[in-house]
């Protein structure tokens, strides 16, 4: 069920020195309503064929050890109300080329001040070329911005190290006047990774509690600049 976001932001976002979260800072903007769109990571159903019996993002021990819901409890220091709405769009990532865009449409209809697209470890190598990834990328993004030319969109690279994939989706952050954020560098550190704890390769590849605060960490500081920038 879609939800709306209601976050304000008008005091400062306070931080804790064993989570690695920034120092305060002062944000004076309001932020009405985020949104989360992303792949596996943001949230996979049970598949127990494969070991994974969560409904939230892959790999994490619970709920409110993925990325989103760490964001979202730093969401609820700020404004306790705060609800955080995500979806996977995986589907995107698996066939760009035959998108309908049209099933955004209910996330624009909100009129988003943030959207937060972290996609890219779905895209296959052998699409890329042969389907143009960059330039369906691209509309992606400025279909999110159909009709809302004041959205503040961050794009966030693949967590797997796919560098290819990662140039594309900065490209298309650049010519549509987004902001970018890498992290695949994250994925050069087994720590960050759930490596021995699922038996399925697939799954264990997928970011461990401590790579996800990571994650969120790093998103929390960029989305604290963008807040700034309004």
């Amino acid at each position: 069920m879609l939800k709306s976001i209601f976050l304000l932001v008008t005091a400062s976002l306070l931080t804790t020195n064993n989570t690695g979260w920034a120092q305060e800072k002062r944000v004076t903007a309001i932020i009405k309503r985020v949104f989360i769109l992303g792949n596996s990571i943001t949230r996979h159903a049970p598949a127990p064929k494969i070991g994974w019996y969560g409904d939230w993002g892959m790999a994490a021990s619970s709920k409110d050890k993925d990325f989103v819901h760490i964001l979202e409890a730093k969401f609820h220091e700020v404004s306790p109300s705060t609800t955080v709405y995500f979806e996977n769009i995986a589907v995107f990532e698996r066939t760009f080329w035959q998108y309908n865009f049209s099933k955004l449409d209910s996330v624009n209809a909100l009129r988003p001040d943030l959207v937060i697209l972290r996609i890219g470890e779905n895209v296959k190598g052998e699409t890329v070329e042969k389907y143009n990834f960059g330039l369906y990328c691209q509309k992606l993004i400025e279909y999110l911005k159909k009709n809302n030319t004041e959205v503040k969109i961050l794009c966030v690279s693949s967590f797997w190290k796919t560098d290819s994939i990662d140039r594309i989706i900065e490209a298309a952050s650049n010519s549509t006047n987004c902001h970018y954020l890498k992290i695949s560098q994250l994925s050069e550190d087994s720590a960050n990774m759930a490596i021995g704890q699922f038996e399925h390769e697939g799954v264990a590849k997928h970011p461990s509690d401590k790579g996800m605060a990571t994650i969120a960490e790093l998103i929390w500081k960029e989305v604290s600049l963008l807040a700034g920038l309004r």
